[in-house]
């Protein structure tokens, strides 16, 4: 008897995860652009692989963000893999993150990244790599 509810409930968590999974819509080679009202583009996101998940959250493996200003490329984020709600522009994750800009390079491990007001987040591990003395010539100047 018990051989057999052990059978019948793994069937049905079989089905349960097959429904769930046919409610989750699966795209490759994503991109999403933010643009401003004079048509200028503001941000791309993109991505290997997003899952449409059935709460309107996206899960992407391989993303890269790309923030945008005055038509040339400012700052370039990548991360294996995240969470992102396109919606409010917001993106978050336990996993590695790299921050390229001209200035400076940022990584860490979890983040969580804001786009309407380019912040991002790092909660772990974080390590900054300068490019620019300038910064620190600044920071000094205004203590």
């Amino acid at each position: 008897m018990l051989k057999y509810l052990f059978v019948f409930v793994f069937a049905a968590s079989l089905v349960m995860v097959q429904a769930q999974d046919e409610k989750m819509h699966r795209l490759s080679d994503v991109k999403w652009p933010r643009y401003d009202d004079d048509g200028n583009l503001l941000s791309l996101f993109t991505g290997d692989l997003a899952v449409m998940r059935p709460d309107g959250m996206i899960n992407i493996e391989g993303m890269t963000m790309i923030l945008y200003k005055d038509g040339a490329i400012e700052t370039k984020i990548t991360t294996p893999s995240c969470v992102f709600n396109r919606e409010t522009m917001k993106a978050d994750s336990e996993d590695s993150v790299l921050m390229e800009h001209k200035e400076l390079i940022l990584s860490g491990t979890g983040f969580s990244w804001d786009a309407n007001i380019k912040r991002l987040e790092i909660r772990n591990d974080a390590k900054v790599i300068l490019l620019n003395m300038d910064i620190v010539k600044e920071m000094e100047r205004r203590k």
